[in-house]
């Protein structure tokens, strides 16, 4: 509920022909709005989701899900972070969003993106292996975002390779990220 009445919220839930719809929201967080978390993958057996969760209507996370730990959020490079404010020459919080949008087969790797002041609030790659974020680079380095490529869309079985999109010189070509480098 809020001071404006009941408010109905997207939440995250995984349905099984034996149970149904089950919610896996975290109710610890408040969620925004109409909006509070959305799966955007599972992993090969269900056992894993990822996806995206506003803990605040300032805050949304890529979340990782599995029947253990329920919903958790997963690390930002940028979070807390204070960007110098040219208008009045304090700072201010420029931490941006992040969501997990693919899974590897076990659970153990997440490819997504996260939005990071040095690149202009753009999209960028991020691989997320335990609590540890890769955020990606552009081995070439030469594009409008200072060598930063844009978010990943999928992750094969094995956690072994990665797929994306918004690479190269002018951020129209597609990427391949490797767990070896």
């Amino acid at each position: 509920n809020t001071p404006d009445g009941a408010t109905f919220q997207e939440r995250a839930a995984l349905w099984t022909k034996e149970a149904g719809w089950k919610s896996i929201a975290n109710p610890q967080f408040g969620g925004c709005g109409y909006s509070h978390s959305d799966v955007f993958d599972l992993n090969i057996d269900g056992s894993t989701a990822v996806g995206l969760a506003f803990v605040d209507c300032t805050n949304a996370y890529a979340f990782k899900w599995t029947p253990k730990t329920g919903m958790t959020v997963l690390p930002k490079s940028s979070e807390n972070q204070q960007c110098p404010d040219p208008w009045n020459g304090g700072t201010y919080n420029c931490e941006g969003s992040s969501r997990a949008n693919a899974v590897s087969g076990d659970g153990s790797v997440v490819g997504g993106w996260e939005e990071i002041p040095e690149a202009g609030g753009f999209r960028v790659g991020s691989i997320w292996q335990g609590n540890a974020q890769t955020v990606l680079r552009d081995p070439g380095g030469n594009n409008a975002i200072g060598g930063w490529i844009g978010e990943v869309l999928g992750v094969n079985s094995a956690g072994t390779l990665a797929v994306g999109a918004y690479a190269g010189p002018q951020l129209k070509d597609a990427y391949k990220w490797t767990k070896s480098g």
